[in-house]
């Protein structure tokens, strides 16, 4: 698998990347519950195939399956990263230093501040991304980021140099991404979903289900990609995730990842992925996508 530069953090990544933390029915995340070993036995494949970008959260509970997955492979082949939830700089610094422990390593490649939605989140989060920096300046992390949740925080985003890098919510059908400001989030029941359906847009192909939010119109996901294009431009590392829109859009893997590896703002896109065998779908999609663009450039 080809491997990218992420933005200009100087942090080599795969162009698909492994989530760990795959929503579950319960609230809690399918990973979570898996043993130790099953998901470090997924991860070192995934490795074998090419992925060396490994994303957790504190909130995933994944550092012990990521922990023992070390055991196998040298820390400097994978990059890792994490996301907390915190404001404030002690909170940061207790929050890392817990990651570094669990996951029992000296530094951390990349950490994200975790569903940042709006302006005001980030402005109140200045002091722990203050601390952070003050971390990474003594070797424990390497860059440093958000997961962004709201399009308000996409576009402060240009105004922080120390961002260096941003997870965004994206894919073809425009499920589960963020949305303008004062728009209605939900439609009010199934029945009138199915009502409007041809009125959706004709690039959203998804199957929506009860209680899924519906697609973003045309016009926005216009917008939120402009603005991506805009960040990566500036030099931001730019990783997809929603890739699959949690799971509504897997039944057709290869629509969705021919989507995201054609973003060209997109440096890396994270799938969650539990087994070998959602390992060699979305590998071979991917492998495919990269075929058909090989075969095109050779072309006289």
């Amino acid at each position: 698998m080809r491997l990218v530069t992420l933005g200009q953090t100087g942090i080599s990544v795969s162009r698909l990347g492994i989530g760990t933390g795959t929503a579950h029915p319960s609230g809690t995340f399918f990973q979570t519950l898996m043993a130790e070993q099953e998901l470090a036995d997924v991860l070192l494949y995934g490795f074998e195939r090419g992925i060396t970008l490994w994303d957790s959260a504190a909130q995933y509970r994944t550092y012990r399956h990521i922990r023992c997955a070390l055991t196998s492979v040298t820390r400097h082949r994978v990059t890792i990263s994490t996301k907390l939830i915190v404001s404030e700089a002690d909170e940061a610094e207790r929050e890392l230093i817990e990651a570094l422990r669990a996951i029992k390593t000296d530094y951390l490649d990349i950490c994200l501040l975790h569903a940042v939605r709006t302006r005001g989140e980030l402005k109140r989060c200045e002091g722990a991304i203050e601390k952070l920096l003050r971390l990474k300046e003594q070797g424990l992390i390497r860059a440093i980021g958000i997961s962004c949740h709201g399009i308000s925080a996409l576009e402060v985003a240009r105004d922080y140099p120390d961002i260096e890098a941003l997870w965004c919510r994206i894919n073809h059908a425009g499920l589960h991404m963020d949305r303008c400001p004062g728009l209605v989030d939900r439609l009010a029941a199934l029945p009138l979903l199915k009502k409007r359906a041809k009125m959706l847009p004709a690039w959203c192909i998804a199957r929506l289900r009860p209680g899924d939010k519906p697609p973003i119109r045309e016009e926005e996901h216009c917008r939120v990609t402009a603005l991506l294009q805009q960040l990566h431009a500036a030099g931001k590392g730019m990783v997809g995730m929603k890739i699959m829109a949690q799971g509504r859009l897997a039944a057709d893997p290869q629509s969705a990842i021919d989507y995201a590896a054609g973003r060209p703002f997109l440096d890396s896109f994270i799938i969650g992925m539990l087994s070998r065998s959602h390992i060699d779908v979305n590998c071979r999609a991917l492998e495919q996508y990269e075929g058909r663009c090989n075969a095109a450039e050779a072309k006289p």
